[in-house]
Formats: C-alpha cells, sequence, structure tokens
C-alpha cells in the first residue's frame, strides 16, 4: 500500500491532492517544497523517517499526524486553509493596517466583519462557500495581496510543525497513559500537556526557520516576497502577527480550568509561545532587546487594531472569553508541573524548560 492509501486509511475524510487547477495548489505546492527543505536541511525532526504531506478533505479538525516503519504523515484540513486564506485577505484589506510599512491606495476597501460562529467549525469555510467569495476577497492593492499570500502560508507552516511536535513526542505511550485515567479530568490534562509541548516544539522551529529563509541559509527565501521583509525587525513583527492569528483562532471553551477543557486557554498559547519567542531572539542574538521590544509594542498595536476593525467588539468577547494574569500564571505552573512528572520522562520535547518562571 502507497503512502497516500494508507493515510487516507488513518484520517478522518481522506487526503487531498490539488491539481494546477485548483485554487490552493500554489499554497499546496510552497508547503510541499518546504517540507522538502526543512528535511533536507535537518531543521526539523522526522524521526528519521520520509515525510509525507498532504491536505485533507475535513472542515472538523484543524491537521492530523501519524506514522509507520517507514514514513511520517502530515495533513492540514481543507477547513484551515480556505479559512486562512479568507482570513488574510481580508485583514489586510484595511489600509490602516501596517500603514507605516505599505503605501495606502486612494480607493479604500473595506474589510468583512468576522463573527465568532465562523471560527465554531470550518464548516462555514466550505469549498461551496469560500470559492464564491475568494476572488472577490483579495486585496486590489498588489503589496497587501503580496502580504497576504505570504503570512497565509508562514501561518500553516506554523501549524505544519505544531503537528511535527506532536509527531516527536511518544504518541503510543501518552495514548497508554490516557487510557489508564479514571476519568475526563486527568485525561484533558494530558491532551493540555501534549498540545503546549506540541505549541513550544513549533515555535522554536518556526523562528529558526524564518531567520534561515531570510539570510537565505537554505536557499528557501521566496523572492516574490523578499521586498516585504526588508529587516530582521519586520520579520519578527510579522512572525509574532501570525503567532497572535493563530491562538485567537482557536476559540476559548464555555468552560474555565485546566481539568476541563482538552486544550489550554488559547490566550495562555498565546503569552506562552510569544515569551518563547522573545527569550529565543535575544539570546541566540537575532535582535537586541530595544529592537525587540519596538517590535513586540507595533505587532500588539496591530493585532488590536484588527481585534476593533474586523471583529465586532462584543462577539469577539463572548467566543474567546477572558483570563486573568492570575489564572495565566496559576493554569501555567499546573500544566508545566504536570509535565514534568518523572512519567512524562522521554515521552515530550522537553521544551517546558525553555521559558521555566521568567514566564
Amino acid at each position: 500500500m502507497n503512502p497516500e492509501e494508507e493515510f487516507t486509511k488513518k484520517v478522518l475524510g481522506g487526503i487531498y491532492l490539488p491539481n494546477k487547477s485548483d485554487f490552493n495548489f500554489e499554497v499546496y505546492d510552497w508547503l510541499q517544497k518546504n517540507v522538502e527543505s526543512l528535511f533536507t536541511s535537518g531543521l526539523l525532526d522526522f524521526k528519521n523517517k520520509e515525510p509525507h504531506f498532504y491536505f485533507i478533505q475535513s472542515y472538523d479538525i484543524n491537521g492530523s499526524c501519524d506514522d509507520d516503519e517507514e514514513y511520517c504523515y502530515i495533513g492540514l484540513t481543507k477547513g484551515l486553509i480556505n479559512f486562512s486564506t479568507f482570513f488574510m485577505n481580508n485583514i489586510l484589506k484595511e489600509q490602516s493596517f501596517l500603514s507605516d510599512m505599505i503605501v495606502q491606495e486612494k480607493e479604500h476597501e473595506q474589510p468583512k466583519i468576522i463573527k465568532s460562529v465562523q471560527f465554531k467549525s470550518w464548516n462555514t469555510f466550505s469549498d461551496e462557500n469560500f470559492l464564491s467569495e475568494q476572488d472577490s476577497n483579495k486585496p486590489k492593492n498588489a503589496v497587501r495581496a503580496e502580504l497576504a499570500d505570504s503570512l497565509n502560508k508562514y501561518f500553516l507552516l506554523f501549524y505544519f510543525m505544531h503537528e511535527v511536535g506532536h509527531l516527536n513526542q511518544d504518541r503510543k505511550k501518552l495514548s497508554e497513559m490516557k487510557e489508564q485515567c479514571s476519568n475526563d479530568i486527568e485525561k484533558n490534562i494530558i491532551q493540555q500537556v501534549k498540545e503546549m509541548d506540541s505549541d513550544l516544539y513549533a515555535v522554536n522551529r518556526f523562528l529558526e526557520h524564518l531567520f534561515n529563509t531570510f539570510h537565505n541559509k537554505h536557499n528557501l527565501i521566496d523572492n516574490a516576497y523578499s521586498s516585504l521583509y526588508k529587516t530582521e525587525t519586520d520579520l519578527l513583527r510579522y512572525a509574532l502577527l501570525i503567532i497572535h492569528f493563530t491562538f485567537y483562532m482557536f476559540p476559548q471553551n464555555d468552560e474555565k480550568g485546566l481539568s476541563k477543557n482538552t486544550h489550554p486557554n488559547p490566550i495562555l498559547r498565546l503569552f506562552y509561545v510569544s515569551t518563547l519567542m522573545l527569550n529565543n531572539s535575544i539570546e541566540n542574538n537575532l535582535l537586541n532587546r530595544d529592537n525587540w521590544e519596538t517590535c513586540r509594542r507595533r505587532s500588539i498595536q496591530d493585532f488590536k487594531y484588527i481585534i476593533k476593525k474586523v471583529f465586532p467588539n462584543e462577539d469577539i468577547k463572548k467566543s474567546f472569553g477572558s483570563i486573568t494574569p492570575d489564572e495565566l500564571t496559576s493554569t501555567y505552573r499546573l500544566i508545566r508541573n504536570e509535565a514534568s512528572k518523572p512519567k512524562y520522562k522521554g515521552l515530550l520535547n522537553g521544551t517546558y524548560e525553555e521559558i521555566s518562571d521568567q514566564f
């Protein structure tokens, strides 16, 4: 059985391989080339197996991964890809957004309001609904259209790296550990440990990949976008935006608390991953602290502006809820303390220690 047939059996909806006439072929082709480069450069650990990347014919999940004796399989769903394309095109229509970096055109474009219901299920962005609006949704400004495409690709690449993080966990032993749990609370805590661990694996590799691309260390730079990222500060500003967008696409569950949800609070994940990106950038001499602080402030301002312009305030509050600084700190410590238990030794990517109490 070939890898395509094998993974088709494993994932919800089966795999989907775009052809050159499909609207998302160019994104698929770009991701495929990056997977090959990440494999040959050794930046990502594919467990000494040949990686195979696919789109998945599903609107119910974000992505999936699996492996066998020869291959590892990573897939992102059509629902996620359709939504990401819509989202990035839409936010770049707002001409006041990033106006300090992009020359505004005389004709003003009005972004569409994104409602919280669209975050609850990618079914809102099934092919039928998405394709009817795709062409009209692209920014008319050529630079904004290019940047929307670039942010979309790197956003999806971060999701891909998150799945590779799961691939490198000892998924069999972690599953056995969950099966031995006496209740859902214990299972949820294990799942949250797994998710946070994959987030941190992804952001470490994502940051390194961005700078390798910027400096053309692995011939990965996409010349179509080289003019968009003029300095390392520009690059990190966009990287932070991608992290913000990533975790704001995870609505907060109705129930609060570590034990009641299968995934960590998205705001916790956002702060945690952003802090790790900050620490790593400074420790690896990618940026000095003053430059990074300027970049961080601008990215937060960028994101706040988008929240006001593209999301109705009450709607977004209802969808994502809120979490206090004390709740953030206590929840983080619970997850970190759980992950530090001896039973997890050798099962995770081991990234929790990199932030420690600095968080």
